[in-house]
């Protein structure tokens, strides 16, 4: 299957987004040079965006998680289920999934869907943030925007 990649500025920096075979495959904390015409992908980029100034709390998109293992698969999928302006440490997933807190963070930086299915809301037991492929300071921000949508509420 072909794949469309756009590439697209926001706030939290550059956003690349694939699709192929009619479902979001990838985003990306970087600007991959992708131009391409889709309509997919122009709904992909606007949902994001929506997300980013705070306007969307989950995401209309059909997805398909390609590549990856069983266990990260479950991982990405309780994820998945974590609510809008929520957190949960990585050691409550990996109860969860039946892996180690370690595997479970390991999964989440493979997760080629980040902002869609929301590894952002994984956090240490301690409270302290963990890691993130788009960087700490974009969790931090994403933790923000969610924090202030529920406060407001």
């Amino acid at each position: 299957m072909e794949e469309k990649v756009l590439s697209f500025p926001t706030e939290a920096g550059m956003i690349s987004v694939a699709v192929s075979g009619g479902a979001v495959t990838r985003v990306s904390f970087a600007d991959e040079n992708g131009a391409d015409e889709d309509q997919l992908l122009l709904e992909a980029a606007e949902q994001i965006r929506e997300y980013l100034h705070g306007d969307r709390t989950s995401y209309c998109l059909p997805v398909r998680l390609d590549g990856v293992t069983k266990f990260t698969r479950t991982v990405l999928e309780e994820t998945a289920r974590v609510p809008y302006g929520s957190v949960l440490s990585y050691g409550a997933l990996s109860e969860r999934t039946g892996g180690s807190p370690r595997a479970v963070g390991g999964a989440l930086g493979r997760n080629p869907l980040p902002l869609i299915i929301p590894c952002h809301r994984i956090v240490r037991s301690n409270g302290h943030l963990g890691g993130f492929t788009g960087g700490l300071h974009i969790k931090e921000r994403l933790l923000q925007i969610e924090l202030r949508q529920v406060q407001s509420s």
